[in-house]
C-alpha cells in the first residue's frame, strides 16, 4: 500500500479500481452523480456489459458538449440527465453502486446521506483528509456500518456500506 508521501497524484481517474471492483461485485443498477472523462465510459461499458441499467446525472451543461459529449451515452440501459436542482434528483431506491463525484461540493454529504439505505456500495471520489474541509465527509462516515479506504492514488476513494460487510473488499 502506497503512503501519502509516496503515491502518484492523478487529476482524473484515481477511483477507478475500486469503481471497477464495486461494479463487478454488485447486484442492481448503477448511479452516478456527477459524470467525468473517466467514470462516465467505464461504468457506461462495465454497465452495458452486464445489461445493467446505469442513471447519470450532471448539473454542468458543459458536460453535454464537447469532450465528453455526454448526450451521446444516453440509450436504452443508460440514462444521462442534466438536473439543476439536486434535490429533484430521483436517487432513493435501490442502487448495485451509487458513485459520487459531483458539484457543488457542499452537495455530496446531503446525497451520500439520502444513499444511506438505498445503495449496496457508495464510491466517494476525493475521499483524502485534506478535502473533509470541503465536502464534509466525516460527518456521513458514522451512517454506515462498513468503511473501505482506497489509499494507493491521489485523490483517494473510499467506499461506504450498510448491506455489504466491506472487510475483505480489496483492490
Amino acid at each position: 500500500m502506497a503512503r501519502w508521501s509516496s503515491a502518484p497524484i492523478f487529476k482524473f481517474g484515481s477511483h477507478l479500481p475500486v469503481l471497477i471492483k464495486a461494479l463487478s461485485l454488485a447486484d442492481g443498477p448503477a448511479l452516478e452523480m456527477g459524470m467525468g472523462m473517466s467514470s462516465s465510459i467505464v461504468m457506461h461499458w462495465l454497465c452495458a456489459a452486464k445489461k445493467q441499467l446505469l442513471v447519470s446525472y450532471e448539473n454542468d451543461r458543459d458536460f453535454f458538449k464537447w469532450p465528453l459529449e455526454a448526450n451521446r451515452f444516453d440509450w436504452e440501459l443508460h440514462k444521462v440527465i442534466y438536473i439543476e436542482d439536486w434535490d429533484k434528483a430521483d436517487i432513493e431506491k435501490p442502487w448495485g453502486v451509487a458513485f459520487i463525484d459531483h458539484v457543488p461540493s457542499a452537495r455530496r454529504k446531503v446525497d451520500i446521506k439520502r444513499l444511506a439505505n438505498y445503495a449496496q456500495y457508495i464510491v466517494i471520489h476525493d475521499a483524502e483528509g485534506r478535502h473533509n474541509s470541503v465536502f464534509h465527509y466525516e460527518e456521513v462516515y458514522p451512517l454506515f456500518k462498513w468503511k473501505y479506504d482506497y489509499n494507493d492514488y491521489f485523490p483517494k476513494t473510499s467506499v461506504l456500506s450498510n448491506f455489504v460487510d466491506l472487510t475483505n473488499f480489496t483492490v
